[in-house]
């Protein structure tokens, strides 16, 4: 075991990785306890980074395979979406790009721990379609809709580099699962120092989300498909590129400033300042193009059309409807005002 240590402490779901833990006779009251605080204090920081948006340097083995059941205590305590959501994320794309470094044979060992059947062979994974359907067209993109994937004998073939994008979407699933644990408060207790410190981390985090107003923009009149998109991110979901896109050129196109729809993504698990800021700028015109938003036609090719209300009909584009949405409140408002005005005179 000690010569497999350095490979599967980098993937907690391992059967060989629990069976490790297991053998090791450390149970989850003995982690809180004070002997094992470098345990914790890999698992707080672990979260810590994630929020942070930073990638986690493991450099002990023998110490991180039991990190992991501490950040688990520490996110079940604290019981906050966002948080686990944030680290979910990131912690699967840790697994990610480790997995790039393993061989095929490994790979397989990590797809049946999170309970995808595949087989790979030089580069080249086969996957039952029952579980490419079950995360692959989670992916909003369309590329990964079933019809653009190659289908044999009931067998999805995919590249090693998708192929490991599903194994990162299903761990992800996993730890969203999985969270939050039923952790007794006596444990949650011991753990205050460290929970206060994510607490406080988290609360600084929030509030640095833009708690926007959209002033003289009548968010009331965004189409379903906006107001679905704002509210996915306004939660802590992260939402596709081409989600992004729509929204981006839409709010840009309603009158709202770069700033202002950057502040707006802060929210995200995945925000990155410097990225989030060149994309906007880029869809809103620095490049000398001023992309309009998609059409309602290219909204339900990419999965972002919610469904229609009774507005959407008759326009081809999200800002038709919202349009609409104006003049109707604008043509109720003369209503209102000539029979305020005959009541006056009456």
């Amino acid at each position: 075991m000690r010569v497999e240590l350095k490979k599967i402490y980098k993937y907690p779901f391992l059967e060989e990785t629990k069976d490790y833990i297991r053998d090791s006779d450390i149970s989850l009251e003995d982690i809180t306890e004070i002997g094992f605080s470098e345990i914790l204090e890999r698992g707080k920081r672990k979260i810590l980074d994630a929020l942070d948006g930073k990638e986690h340097v493991y450099d002990k083995p023998e110490r991180e395979i039991f990190s992991y059941s501490a950040s688990n205590i520490m996110l079940s305590c604290i019981k906050d979406d966002y948080l686990i959501k944030r680290y979910a994320l990131f912690e699967s794309k840790r697994v990610y790009k480790s997995m790039g470094k393993e061989d095929d044979e490994f790979i397989e060992r990590v797809a049946q721990s999170l309970g995808v059947r595949s087989e790979g062979d030089n580069n080249e994974y086969k996957m039952h379609f029952t579980d490419y359907l079950r995360y692959g067209t989670g992916m909003r993109d369309p590329r990964w809709k079933l019809i653009n994937k190659r289908v044999c004998k009931g067998y999805v073939y995919l590249s090693k580099e998708n192929f490991l994008r599903i194994l990162e979407e299903a761990y992800r699933r996993k730890i969203n699962d999985d969270l939050p644990l039923n952790v007794p408060d006596e444990i949650c207790k011991r753990m205050r120092g460290n929970i206060n410190e994510i607490k406080k981390k988290l609360n600084e985090k929030k509030a640095s989300f833009m708690r926007y107003e959209f002033s003289e923009i009548n968010k009331d009149h965004f189409p379903p498909c906006m107001k679905f998109l704002v509210s996915e991110i306004k939660r802590g979901s992260n939402i596709s590129h081409s989600g992004r896109f729509a929204l981006t050129s839409f709010l840009s196109s309603v009158g709202m400033s770069r700033d202002e729809i950057i502040k707006i993504y802060r929210s995200s698990p995945d925000f990155d300042e410097e990225k989030t800021r060149y994309q906007v700028e880029h869809i809103t015109g620095s490049s000398g193009t001023v992309y309009r938003c998609p059409s309602c036609s290219t909204m339900k090719t990419y999965g972002n059309c919610i469904g229609e209300d009774e507005d959407c009909r008759w326009v081809s584009n999200p800002m038709g409807r919202y349009y609409k949405g104006l003049k109707k409140q604008l043509s109720t408002k003369k209503r209102e005002d000539k029979r305020s005005l005959r009541l006056k005179k009456f």
